[in-house]
């Protein structure tokens, strides 16, 4: 290596939220590397829900875990050497520069697997090479090192992904979000407490005008959708209805058909008067029969 020539060391991440496991890996990095010389990174940018917190909320939770306030760059771009560059004392054309990427991002994402330019030449960043004595300067290249992940478990629940750490956070009661900090982070801090609840507690009344807008297009897509349904469903039910009313309407015209039958065969008074007394009785039912048919055609025709 160079006389005076120095590697700085880059751990960037999204880190929504930063906490105990990332602490880890950046131990691991000032452990193998130097602690003077090794920084996190970070944007500013929010998005919700993936996105909620803004560059100086994750510096409060990285500060609560132990990480110096000096050694925390809010950048533009995380794997960028103009964006980190002016806030470190390197010399880009003597020094060298390591972004640490997590087994999981090396795993996954295939721009972490592609150390290749579309015309063949050799891209900005390269793997890490072991002879470390040979690293070209920062202006040429960057070097990219994979460190290892940190299980851990937050209230005996295994810390799986950063959703699912927001999605439980927003369950808890004051006492267990207390617990939950200090399992997350180390410590307990009343500043991240509120920074949590603020971002976390309530993500509806944080939305974006935009996210506002969609979200009411899409309760009201639901409503118009349901009522879709719901008239349908009527439609059905009153068609059935109908049927049910016209088979009842036919039904009785055939029993007031039949009862005149009767009556024209009578022969003697009494069954003459019994004869007529039933041809009274289904017209009756007749009559009723078309008013429930033709209240179930205007309830039909009415949806």
């Amino acid at each position: 290596m160079q006389m005076g020539k120095k590697i700085f060391v880059i751990y960037p991440g999204r880190f929504h939220p930063f906490h105990k496991g990332h602490k880890s890996v950046y131990n691991y990095l000032t452990t193998k590397f130097g602690g003077n010389d090794v920084y996190i990174t970070t944007t500013g940018v929010t998005e919700l829900p993936k996105s909620p917190f803004t560059f100086d909320e994750k510096k409060q939770m990285m500060i609560t875990t132990g990480i110096p306030a000096n050694k925390i760059l809010n950048v533009k771009n995380n794997y960028n050497l103009q964006s980190v560059a002016n806030q470190i004392p390197i010399n880009i054309e003597r020094d060298s520069i390591i972004f640490a990427v997590s087994e999981k991002d090396m795993a996954e994402d295939p721009r972490f697997k592609n150390f290749v330019k579309k015309d063949g030449s050799p891209s900005y960043l390269q793997p890490l090479p072991k002879n470390q004595s040979k690293l070209d300067p920062a202006i040429k290249h960057g070097y990219l090192i994979t460190v290892p992940t940190t299980d851990f478990t937050v209230l005996g629940f295994p810390a799986r992904s950063a959703s699912q750490l927001r999605s439980q956070y927003a369950t808890l009661t004051p006492e267990q979000q207390k617990a939950f900090i200090t399992d997350l982070f180390g410590n307990y801090n009343t500043n991240v407490h509120n920074i949590l609840n603020n971002r976390l507690g309530n993500n509806v009344g944080k939305l974006t005008e935009k996210q506002k807008k969609l979200l009411k297009k899409l309760i009201v897509g639901i409503m118009k959708e349901d009522d879709a349904k719901i008239k349908s469903a009527r439609q059905k039910w009153n068609m059935a209805g109908l049927v049910l009313r016209n088979a009842e309407l036919d039904a009785a015209q055939q029993e007031l058909t039949k009862a005149n039958d009767d009556l024209k065969a009578a022969t003697t008074p009494e069954e003459k008067d019994r004869a007529e007394l039933n041809v009274k009785n289904k017209k009756d039912g007749v009559d009723s029969r078309k008013a429930a048919r033709d209240a179930a055609q205007h309830q039909l025709k009415s949806i």
